[in-house]
């Protein structure tokens, strides 16, 4: 679909309007010294709603959709990122197109996510993990009374094949049973009787549309030269990297550009070509084997794993997984074969980048600049995040269960899968 068309040119024109007013909200705060972390403009305008009994009834006084409706089940995906000033709770609410492929077998890569619907976050500097009941349920509220204003199609399809109006589900996916135990009773009081689990598919989706979207370059740079055609080709682009993900492997020149060196940036040697733009660029798209490695892997895409490994130094492939921790991700997310291609295949540590005490300094600038800070373990990732196969698979394979991290809980991944609420964890 071109992006002349209305639907691509009003989606770009409200994500360039949600750009400019998340840049001039976080260009506030950083000028604002006397703010802690997790307060200011920026996070108010991501902090999710308050539920009240009130808001609760007002949502149950919303029509329901219709069973047949593309938009009668939700899931909400949580993503909980380890700081250094605390954890970042970020939920997003998507429509799902169908749960499940045919037959029961697993869904097509890009199939069954339709429009994400709202986006809230939130910052809990004790890391407890205590907040994402709230984050969670307040994102749900969120999608149902505003549906659309955080959101954007994860798939070029026709304005009118999403329902967007204020509504309440049918049903609900989330993550983990845990979460289900926590919200289900609140839920049920917004007229939402029916919760479940989300099958791994819908959440592997959710990874390969996100690293896609990350990876889209812009023509031009919608920040400082605003353009909607801009915009549209980067979510046409996003399209184009899902239905082909992987890149040239061959360096080319790289001209006068040069990579960043800034500390946590990629090293230069990783980059295979300069980006199409140098004013506006993705860093991931860039590194030749090593961005297929990381698509391959997210894919769970083993055939492709296995041929770029074998093409590769064995040192090189576990630095860069080792360096973007990629068992830590997929492990929190629960993308067990992807688990066991990083294991098997590519080297990786059990215990993480935190199991590589001989690390050179630009490594541990990384671990310490990224999700992974204060040493949790992929182990510890996947408990707090209720991912229980997750965690029994890295149990089996030596993880240490009585590691204790050096974040604010400082605990075992038993005190990290009860702070999250993770029942089916704690019983592992």
């Amino acid at each position: 679909m071109a992006w002349e068309d209305n639907f691509m040119r009003n989606t770009a024109s409200s994500l360039m309007d949600m750009q400019a007013r998340m840049s001039a909200l976080l260009e506030e705060d950083q000028n604002n010294a006397s703010l802690s972390p997790g307060q200011g403009a920026f996070a108010s305008f991501m902090a999710p709603p308050e539920v009240t009994s009130r808001v609760m009834s007002q949502i149950k006084s919303l029509p329901a959709a219709s069973e047949r409706s593309r938009s009668a089940v939700w899931y909400a995906h949580t993503i909980a990122d380890t700081e250094r000033e605390g954890t970042m709770l970020t939920c997003q609410v998507y429509q799902v197109t169908k749960e499940r492929g045919s037959n029961g077998m697993p869904l097509p890569e890009s199939d069954g996510l339709g429009m994400n619907l709202a986006m809230c976050g939130k910052l809990d500097p004790a890391n407890t993990m205590s907040t994402r009941p709230r984050v969670l349920l307040g994102t749900i509220a969120k999608a149902c009374l505003s549906p659309g204003t955080m959101g954007m199609p994860m798939m070029s399809e026709a304005a009118n094949a999403f329902d967007i109006r204020p509504s309440r589900p049918i049903k609900i996916l989330l993550q983990t049973r845990g979460e289900v135990e926590m919200l289900a009773p609140d839920l049920r009081k917004m007229g939402i009787k029916k919760v479940g689990v989300a099958e791994q598919a819908l959440v592997r989706s959710i990874e390969l549309h996100s690293s896609a979207m990350n990876d889209a370059q812009y023509d031009e740079n919608p920040l400082t030269n605003p353009s909607p055609s801009a915009m549209g080709r980067t979510i046409l682009a996003q399209a184009d990297s899902m239905s082909e993900p992987y890149v040239d492997e061959e360096p080319t020149p790289f001209g006068r550009w040069r990579p960043p060196a800034e500390p946590g940036d990629f090293p230069a040697r990783w980059f295979a070509r300069p980006p199409e733009n140098v004013n506006s660029w993705r860093p991931t798209a860039l590194l030749g084997w090593r961005t297929n490695l990381e698509r391959a892997v997210l894919r769970e895409d083993a055939a492709r794993v296995r041929e770029i490994v074998r093409a590769r130094d064995a040192d090189d492939v576990r630095e860069f997984v080792e360096c973007r921790m990629l068992l830590t991700k997929c492990a929190q997310r629960g993308l067990i074969v992807a688990c066991e291609l990083l294991l098997d295949e590519c080297g990786a540590g059990v215990e993480g980048a935190q199991g590589t005490p001989e690390a050179p300094s630009w490594w541990m600038e990384v671990r310490n600049s990224s999700g992974n800070y204060g040493s949790l373990t992929p182990l510890h990732q996947a408990a707090r995040n209720g991912m229980s196969v997750a965690v029994t698979l890295l149990l089996d394979r030596g993880a240490d269960v009585d590691r204790v991290d050096e974040s604010s809980v400082r605990g075992t991944a038993l005190h990290h899968a009860v702070s999250g609420g993770q029942v089916d964890c704690c019983r592992v």
